[in-house]
């Protein structure tokens, strides 16, 4: 059993990885199975949400790979270089738009100027299962994953870190 103190560290190192998600918004999506290689793309999320949302073109072959239990691969770099993720979860087309109105924000009007209603692409709604991160030793999300490491193994790393949170 994982104690109290585990627990908020863990989720001291989720808000780390959000918060950094939150400013740097692109990644790598792929769907997993897929032939296809991943594509860039503009994440939207809600500050410490586990659910990303993405707008694809309609006739797009990313749109066409997605079943009804595919799962998403969406990899991350941090701004400085320092931190890597890869999250992954289950992803459908959510032509309903209303979990999309949750996470619009000014920068995704910067990035689809006129608004929602002008959109004419394919929301795709991916709910985080689980993500690995990686971290370098100077980075600022290291600290919490150290003392999550030390509890939970004798041993502490030195070198690059790799944690995987479930949500």
């Amino acid at each position: 059993m994982i104690g109290r103190g585990v627990c908020d560290m863990v989720l001291d190192l989720r808000r780390a990885l959000f918060s950094e998600m939150a400013t740097v918004q692109v990644g790598m999506l792929g769907v997993q199975g897929s032939a296809l290689p991943f594509e860039p793309m503009v994440h939207l999320m809600a500050p410490s949400s586990p659910e990303l949302w993405f707008l694809a073109e309609p006739d797009s072959d990313l749109v066409k790979a997605i079943e009804g239990s595919s799962t998403a691969a969406y990899c991350v770099t941090g701004r400085n270089h320092d931190l890597h993720a890869c999250l992954t979860g289950p992803v459908r087309l959510a032509p309903d738009r209303r979990g999309l109105e949750r996470v619009w924000s000014i920068s995704a009007e910067a990035m689809f100027p006129g608004g929602l209603s002008n959109i004419d692409w394919t929301p795709l709604q991916v709910k985080v299962a689980e993500a690995v991160v990686w971290a370098r030793p100077e980075s600022a999300v290291v600290p919490g994953m150290e003392m999550i490491l030390s509890t939970l193994q004798e041993q502490t790393l030195t070198d690059d870190k790799r944690q995987v949170l479930r949500f």
